[in-house]
């Protein structure tokens, strides 16, 4: 779900019935994810439905801005065959548009609104060390940020002040070997 600052976008989901009644105790079955959603006005106490997503909604991170929304959909597994993609939903015209993919972003990948900007935070850098990035949406185009200077670290997530990204994590300690 996402805020607009009028309405709660609700997209996507799981429409799959678990074979069992304790998904914690078995295997839930299938996936249906959906492509699906609607928007919901407080003020009016209505709901409108959405046009359609482009592709169907796994792993979703996303941040509006300037009446956009844009969302990052990485498939639910390495090799999955939904694959990823950056989408931008025009709010205003009720209209998805699938934008180029990014190169770096991966599935613990969280975008924010920093301002007239997104920002993409890598949520683990445990493997790798790779800059987070931003995008300009009035250009199109993906920038890298300085290196954080706490990296390597995991649990990682950032918050806009309105005029600096903090960062947040925690640091990995390279006298500890892995398990």
């Amino acid at each position: 779900a996402f805020w607009t600052g009028k309405e709660v976008l609700v997209l996507g989901g799981d429409a799959a019935r678990p074979s069992c009644p304790f998904e914690a105790d078995c295997n839930p079955g299938p996936t249906a994810f959906r492509s699906d959603g609607a928007a919901f006005d407080p003020e009016k106490g209505t709901w409108r439905p959405l046009a359609s997503t482009p592709v169907p909604l796994v792993n979703t991170s996303g941040a509006t801005v300037d009446g956009t929304l844009y969302l990052w959909v990485v498939g639910s597994a390495p090799g999955d065959p939904l694959g990823s993609a950056f989408l931008a939903y025009r709010i205003g015209d009720d209209r998805w548009e699938r934008l180029p993919d990014p190169a770096g972003l991966d599935a613990s990948t969280r975008l924010m609104a920093a301002g007239s900007r997104v920002v993409a935070v890598g949520g683990s850098q445990e493997n790798d060390v790779t800059p987070d990035r931003w995008y300009e949406p009035a250009t199109g185009i993906w920038s890298d940020l300085p290196f954080d200077p706490l990296a390597p670290a995991y649990d990682r997530a950032a918050v806009w002040t309105g005029r600096d990204l903090v960062t947040l994590g925690i640091r990995i300690d390279p006298t500890i070997p892995p398990n």
